[in-house]
């Protein structure tokens, strides 16, 4: 099966996070997609990927944790 694991900074184990995790394709924005960030314990969580066209992605990710807010961006290839 097509999926991509989120693996969140481990001091985000056992945090409640709540956040959107983006997939930007630069060259086509039809290909971009939303997700909602539902980890689990272990600040993990997949992504599943069937219904995205195969490309380079950059993937945005903003959450919250205790009241703090975060962001970080990777490029993704997703085959």
């Amino acid at each position: 099966d097509k999926g991509v694991i989120l693996q969140m900074p481990s001091e985000m184990m056992n945090q409640k996070i709540s956040g959107l995790v983006y997939l930007y394709c630069a060259y086509n924005s039809k290909r971009d997609k939303q997700f909602a960030l539902s980890t689990d314990d272990k600040g993990m969580q997949v992504l599943n990927v069937k219904s995205i066209a195969p490309g380079d992605y950059t993937a945005k990710i903003n959450w919250s944790a205790n009241g703090k807010n975060y962001y970080t961006e990777m490029p993704i290839t997703i085959n």
